[in-house]
C-alpha cells in the first residue's frame, strides 16, 4: 500500500501527492550530497593546512 502526503495534515505544498517513500528519498539524497560537500571541504582545509605547517 502506498501512502501519499495530504496537506491537510500540516505537510507543505511541496509534498502534496509525494510518496512518504519520495519524500524520504529526497532527505537522504540531500543528507548524502552535504556529506560529499563537507568531507571534500574538509580535506581542502586540512591540506592548506599541512602546507603552511611544512613551510614555516
Amino acid at each position: 500500500m502506498t501512502r501519499f502526503m495530504d496537506r491537510s495534515g500540516g505537510w507543505p505544498p511541496y509534498a502534496n501527492g509525494r510518496t512518504v517513500g519520495e519524500c524520504l528519498g529526497v532527505v537522504l539524497d540531500e543528507t548524502w550530497w552535504h556529506h560529499r560537500f563537507c568531507v571534500r571541504d574538509l580535506d581542502l582545509i586540512t591540506a592548506s593546512s599541512d602546507r603552511e605547517g611544512a613551510g614555516g
